[in-house]
């Protein structure tokens, strides 16, 4: 038998593709082309479509009138110092800003927040505002409450999902007309 001549091998190994002639760039990273043909998964590209529609999303004027029972009923029900029923006008989790943002996930946080109101609320007005709809409240006096308020406006904007508070950010008073602009999201009172 006859064996590969060592001259041989080596020229096999020098021609091989991928070995240049120069050794660093054998060693060079290179980054491959972008393919086209490259797609995002379906259920990833729908989710994406579905969070760019719903940041979009801007309440009609006739969904801020809809919608109007929902901010009603939950000043009803702090005014009668019902708070497990004002409970039940929040989502989980919601949002709730009151000079510090917090996220309530539980059912019991939500009665607590609602429990600490020390005035209840009449709804005087709604309107829509970017994504939010904001309430205009006169603060009244609350069952076994001490109300140092009473009749001084609340105004707040409203995050609403299935018809159910998913955002409560209280917004500052307005000083005078135009003062308050349109807004996506509103500042936080600090």
């Amino acid at each position: 038998m006859r064996r590969p001549s060592v001259l041989l091998v080596v020229a096999a190994i020098a021609a091989a593709p991928g070995c240049g002639e120069d050794p660093e760039e054998r060693l060079a990273l290179r980054t491959p082309q972008e393919r086209s043909s490259a797609e995002p998964l379906a259920e990833v590209a729908r989710a994406g479509g579905q969070a760019d529609h719903a940041a979009r999303a801007r309440p009609a004027r006739s969904v801020a009138e809809r919608l109007r029972p929902v901010l009603r009923g939950w000043g009803e029900a702090l005014r009668r110092d019902r708070n497990r029923r004002a409970a039940r006008y929040f989502a989980l989790p919601t949002i709730v800003a009151q000079g510090d943002v917090l996220t309530l996930t539980t059912a019991a946080q939500v009665r607590m927040f609602n429990k600490r109101f020390p005035c209840g609320a009449r709804l005087l007005h709604v309107q829509q505002d970017g994504r939010f709809l904001v309430g205009t409240f006169e603060l009244t006096r609350r069952p076994e409450h001490e109300c140092s308020a009473r009749g001084e406006l609340l105004r707040v904007a409203f995050a609403l999902r299935r018809r159910k508070i998913a955002e409560w950010r209280e917004l500052p008073q307005a000083t005078g007309p135009g003062s308050a602009g349109s807004e996506n999201a509103p500042e936080d009172s600090a």
